[in-house]
């Protein structure tokens, strides 16, 4: 089966502005990526237009799951790399992260299944989403070849007090600005008990607009493992880290900017689908985080 696409694009707008060519780029892009995505669903193509967005089979191997269970890996994959999920079938799943837009489809073999990645990142560099397609792939194999295998994190709370060295198996999640990694804490503050991070000697708790430093608190101990990490829609069971106004709260994570820069990966609490964390004795707030599962 033969498949060709050719578009005059640079006739169509050659002399345009510079700004409206940008504008025509985007789009072209997204066309792109709903064609090839299209394409892909319908008759899982192996050649493409110039161009156009890189894709990855796994045509040469044969992994022995089912096609449901490759769909739920696909979005696992998605997740674990850090995109969030939108439009999804029985057997595919659509995500973005940053300037990439991911499309993977299952497809049933003899004794098994395999897939269709197809990666489209708004780069003039084709090598960018080549290289993204390509960590996708390896995920997925990964997973796959483990036959999707979910890490657990058989957590428990240790109580500490001032001083206390942290236990090698707490649970990290974090990190400073310099490097220094936190572990999932959690302290009474006002009735509540509050997810934080631990920085020094102290849990760091936000609570009403501010940052709390206690020490008398405690640390979580288990299985370190990223992939327990997570969007907060994400498939998993979920694990309750502390409670405020009498609701159950997970423990979150999320990127601190300020004046610009990004000064670490932070804990906090997720309440009312937002993460709470603290910095620098201010409370910061996102809708763009992940919550830490009990397995995935």
């Amino acid at each position: 089966m033969a498949c060709a696409c050719s578009v005059g694009w640079h006739d169509m707008w050659r002399g345009r502005s510079e700004r409206r060519r940008r504008i025509f780029q985007k789009e072209k892009m997204k066309l792109r990526f709903v064609l090839t995505v299209a394409s892909a669903s319908l008759v899982a193509p192996f050649c493409f237009a110039q161009n156009a967005p890189a894709m990855a089979t796994n045509t040469d191997k044969r992994f022995d799951i089912s096609v449901d269970e490759c769909a739920r890996l696909s979005r696992q994959a998605l997740e674990r790399e850090g995109y969030r999920i939108g439009n999804s079938g029985g057997t595919w799943v659509y995500g973005t992260r940053a300037i990439h837009h991911a499309f993977m489809n299952c497809h049933a073999v003899p004794s098994g299944s395999n897939w269709v990645i197809v990666v489209a990142s708004s780069a003039t560099d084709a090598a960018v989403p080549s290289s993204e397609r390509d960590i996708l792939q390896r995920r997925m194999e990964e997973l796959a070849g483990s036959g999707g295998s979910r890490p657990v994190l058989n957590g428990r709370w240790i109580s500490l007090g001032q001083g206390d060295a942290l236990p090698r198996n707490a649970v990290l999640g974090g990190r400073e600005r310099d490097g220094r990694q936190q572990a999932v804490c959690h302290a009474f503050h006002e009735g509540n008990v509050l997810p934080g991070k631990t920085v020094g000697s102290s849990c760091n708790v936000a609570y009403g607009g501010r940052e709390f430093h206690a020490q008398n608190f405690e640390v979580l101990v288990g299985n370190t493992d990223e992939n327990l990490w997570a969007a907060p829609t994400a498939q998993g069971s979920n694990f309750y880290a502390g409670q405020e106004g009498g609701q159950q709260i997970r423990a979150c994570r999320a990127e601190i900017t300020v004046e610009g820069s990004n000064v670490g990966l932070h804990l906090g609490k997720e309440v009312r689908g937002h993460c709470y964390m603290g910095y620098g004795g201010i409370e910061y707030v996102t809708d763009r985080y992940q919550v830490l599962y009990n397995s995935r």
